[in-house]
């Protein structure tokens, strides 16, 4: 609570218990020393009170790592409600779905520029390879809009793969196993 205390500014001082318990520091929680804290506490503190400074700039470097389930939808909540720019660098795709409207790619030396949310890239056939990979064999990735659990990767040319049925997870790495090893 004092952390927080000393950071928030005008009406926001009001209403502190009330941010804590959004953050889910609700109770005997919040009265809690930081040195005291998990590493999962820690970072939502740290949102907390960069949401209260007034910044119309954030750099997120993998802000869901040690953030539960409920932590990551009050941050990516918070983070729609922020009136500013946002750069946020997440290999979290569920979490940047419905949050971002660029994605950033770098790879083989060079930057690309994608409009549109993770998904959309995800089936952009012009995106970079990987490492391990060439160009002609990257799959775009078919999936529903907010759910990533129904992502399949369609059939690339050359892939031999003549259904159109979605392989499992297991069967797509032995398959792109082949392919490297085949291309080798």
């Amino acid at each position: 609570y004092e952390t927080i205390d000393r950071v928030a500014t005008g009406d926001m001082r009001l209403r502190i218990n009330d941010l804590l318990g959004a953050f889910m520091f609700g109770g005997e929680t919040s009265e809690k020393y930081v040195k005291v804290l998990s590493g999962g506490e820690r970072s939502r503190l740290a949102m907390i009170k960069l949401l209260l400074e007034p910044v119309n700039l954030l750099i997120l470097d993998e802000p869901t790592n040690h953030l539960d389930i409920a932590s990551k939808e009050v941050l990516k909540e918070a983070i729609k409600a922020f009136d500013g720019t946002a750069i946020i660098v997440s290999h979290d795709r569920e979490f940047l779905d419905g949050l971002v409207s660029k994605v950033y790619e770098f790879g083989g030396g060079k930057v690309r520029e994608h409009l549109g949310g993770i998904y959309d890239w995800l089936r952009s056939p012009l995106q970079l390879p990987r490492r391990g990979e060439s160009a002609e064999n990257l799959s775009p990735v078919s999936s529903k809009p907010n759910d990533s659990r129904n992502a399949t990767p369609l059939p690339s040319e050359g892939s031999g793969e003549a259904s159109g049925e979605a392989l499992s997870y297991a069967e797509r790495k032995e398959q792109q196993k082949k392919i490297r090893k085949a291309q080798r």
